[in-house]
């Protein structure tokens, strides 16, 4: 629920802030493009774990226990980030196609419309098809023992529950002083 509601709010501005006019579109597209990739990519390649896997004490690791590294998180997120970064290159195709002006003098819902007109029906197979990986990773997901999903078979990783955590991964424990 942390990573949803930490996405869900990043997203909301990012579209908020998509609309002010094409320029920001094309920024706001690829830095919300960018924004998600590290959050599943960057936060698994450096910590292990997202900031929601920080709260729930769980963490990415590779099938032998070591910790996941910057393959395995790339690997764990590759499918949906293969399918993503087509259909952000044919938003950003589509947004180049529409007039600035035109864009600039449009109401909220038009200007979604504008962009949506030059945007190939192919998004829209993408999209599901991305729809489609994310319900058959659950379905995976509840039929193995170890509750891995398809992106973690790609990446030879498997999530482990482990109360001893850190909740700030980067701000590791320091062992107490001796005392006298």
């Amino acid at each position: 629920m942390v990573d949803k509601a930490i996405i869900t709010g990043a997203a909301r501005l990012f579209l908020l802030v998509r609309t002010y006019s094409l320029t920001g579109f094309s920024l706001v597209t690829l830095g919300g493009f960018l924004f998600y990739r590290f959050y599943h990519i960057g936060c698994v390649a450096l910590w292990g774990q997202t900031p929601g896997k920080m709260a729930a004490k769980i963490k990415i690791v590779k099938l032998s226990g070591a910790s996941a590294g910057p393959l395995n998180a790339f690997l764990r997120n590759s499918v949906e980030t293969v399918l993503v970064t087509v259909v952000l290159v044919l938003e950003l195709i589509a947004a180049s196609k529409v007039a600035p002006a035109q864009y600039a003098a449009a109401d909220m819902a038009k200007k979604k419309e504008l962009i949506e007109a030059f945007i190939p029906r192919t998004a829209t197979y993408i999209a599901w098809a991305n729809q489609a990986f994310v319900l058959s990773e659950f379905v995976v997901l509840f039929l193995n023992r170890k509750k891995r999903a398809i992106h973690d078979f790609i990446a030879g990783t498997v999530v482990v529950h482990d109360p001893k955590l850190s909740f700030l991964p980067w701000l590791k424990n320091k062992p107490a002083a001796p005392t006298p």
